[in-house]
Parts: structure tokens; C-alpha cells; sequence
């Protein structure tokens, strides 16, 4: 459900800011699956298992000249 809502989020944002008369449509195939694997990619990096809280704190630990 999640990465649904990500995609449809993702499609919405291109639609707006970068061409507004994008239609989904079967041409518009490797648009789609970009946008699914955009949204895989970033369940699995960030969203489960709450790794993000894991990465903001490795983030938190560098030093100033790092970041």
C-alpha cells in the first residue's frame, strides 16, 4: 500500500513540475517502472525496519567537515 501511495506521489510531482501534459498510458511504460523501482528502492533503504532512524544517527555522529 505504502509504495503505491509513494508512486502515485512520485507521478503526481513530475506531472506538475516537469510536464503537465503527462497521461499514463502504454506508451508510458519505462516511466512506470522507473517510478516502481524509485519506490522499491526507497521502502527498502529508508522505511523498513525504521532504517532511517539508523542512518540519521550514523549522520549525527560525523564530524562537522564531513556532513
Amino acid at each position: 500500500m505504502f509504495i503505491a501511495i509513494l508512486g502515485a506521489s512520485v507521478l503526481v510531482y513530475y506531472k506538475v513540475f516537469i510536464n503537465r501534459y503527462f497521461h499514463l498510458s502504454d506508451s508510458n511504460l519505462p516511466v512506470i517502472i522507473v517510478c516502481i523501482s524509485i519506490s522499491i528502492f526507497n521502502y527498502f533503504i529508508f522505511h523498513h525496519k525504521n532504517q532511517w532512524k539508523v542512518i540519521v544517527k550514523e549522520f549525527e555522529t560525523l564530524p562537522i567537515k564531513e556532513k
